[in-house]
């Protein structure tokens, strides 16, 4: 399937062409028998990195491929909980930092000058 190179002697792998990134679903199962053979004849440290990345490749085509559905999921969760939506974000939440904000906001003050700054000094 691959032309590789080994060193006998450490089972480790010198040379192993890196598959094309899935653009589709089949591609996808191409990469993962690819991560599986590698694993099999080689090395199984690098599993759980080469693991990771064909997870992300996968929800990646599959939310390409799926758009729409996710999106009107999406929706319809947001109008069958708007109550408890508005509610967790009315939440106030006393940050590292001291100073008190809504959750909502949360990850924008994360991000701001002033929490930055004081997380350094700590």
């Amino acid at each position: 399937m691959f032309n590789l190179i080994t060193d006998k002697q450490t089972k480790t792998c010198n040379y192993l062409p890196q598959p094309k990134i899935p653009n589709t679903m089949e591609e996808c199962k191409v990469y993962m028998y690819w991560v599986a053979y590698y694993v099999r004849h080689y090395s199984s440290e690098l599993f759980d990195i080469e693991f990771k990345k064909y997870n992300i490749y996968y929800r990646r085509v599959y939310s390409r491929l799926n758009k729409d559905k996710i999106n009107e999921k999406n929706k319809q969760y947001q109008l069958e909980n708007k109550d408890k939506i508005s509610e967790r974000n009315k939440q106030k939440i006393t940050c590292q930092c001291g100073v008190t904000i809504s959750r909502s906001s949360l990850s924008g003050h994360k991000k701001s000058h002033s929490h930055i700054r004081f997380m350094d000094s700590l």
